[in-house]
């Protein structure tokens, strides 16, 4: 039996130092958490903006080719833009109606898309 007493000191001084790691890992994580509580995520931006890119696009062939769907699209996405813009749609709704957009085009003109 006195064998085990070393074993099980052992065994609580690991313990503890597990503990120890994982409150620092926490507070480390939380701190990272809080400073970019303000920042919208870099890849969604990236996709977005390629997604607004590709609806230009698409939206230039259409203005050859069909004129009333080109002034509806162009004034909505105009909308969806200056909204983003000026703060008024988190980039989350935003990159969800360019999707909307895009698929809208795409459904009433399939020959620009």
């Amino acid at each position: 039996m006195n064998e085990l007493i070393p074993y099980a000191y052992a065994g609580a001084v690991i313990l503890l130092l597990i503990l120890i790691f994982d409150i620092r890992q926490r507070k480390k994580f939380n701190n990272i958490l809080e400073k970019s509580q303000g920042f919208e995520p870099l890849l969604m931006k990236q996709a977005t903006a390629s997604k607004l890119y590709k609806v230009q696009t698409v939206l230039s062939n259409v203005e050859k080719a069909n004129t009333p769907l080109y002034h509806k699209v162009s004034q909505k996405l105009d909308e969806t833009t200056n909204d983003y813009n000026t703060g008024k749609m988190p980039l989350p709704e935003y990159a969800n109606k360019l999707d909307l957009i895009l698929n809208y085009i795409k459904k009433h003109a399939p020959h620009a898309a």
